[in-house]
């Protein structure tokens, strides 16, 4: 059985990380890769999701058996780098065709439970989506790994070492 896991990551990327991050999600790849994990699902959004899905993308062009997935709350256009990212994905799921309040995190709630793990882009204190999935993935007993800030996390975050 292939193993499935969900990233999730805020939209702005503080400088102090933007320059490391392509690195730690690639290292992350391999270990996820190493450890039976075929499919990887982002959330379409700009900053870590896009990031997330151009590694996925560039890190598959090795590994074949891999699989990404991107997961849309709605339909929406987007910049050049969003339709790339629709376009290599070898599924697109969108959960609806029109905006609504709530369908940002119902989308959050589809990857996680879908997932047997999170990757997490969570800088410690920021509320928003990525704290929403986080807390969610936690609830449901998803082991999250959260790329940076593992030193700093609170006692709601604790399985974010366990991969």
């Amino acid at each position: 059985m292939t193993k499935t896991v969900c990233f999730t990551g805020h939209r702005t990327i503080p400088a102090k990380y933007a320059a490391v991050l392509p690195a730690l999600i690639d290292r992350m790849l391999v270990r996820l890769y190493d450890a039976g994990f075929r499919t990887f699902v982002t959330g379409g959004a700009i900053g870590f999701d896009t990031i997330a899905a151009e590694r996925i993308i560039g890190f598959r062009a090795a590994h074949p058996d891999v699989k990404l997935t991107v997961a849309l709350p709605y339909d929406r256009r987007g910049d050049r780098d969003y339709r790339r990212t629709l376009e290599e994905a070898d599924e697109v799921v969108r959960l609806s065709k029109t905006f609504y309040n709530g369908a940002t995190l119902e989308r959050d709630r589809y990857m996680v439970d879908r997932s047997d793990a999170c990757v997490a882009f969570y800088v410690h204190g920021r509320p928003g989506g990525t704290y929403y999935t986080v807390r969610y993935a936690n609830r449901r007993g998803v082991p999250v790994v959260n790329l940076i800030g593992a030193k700093r996390k609170s006692a709601e975050h604790k399985s974010a070492d366990h991969n």
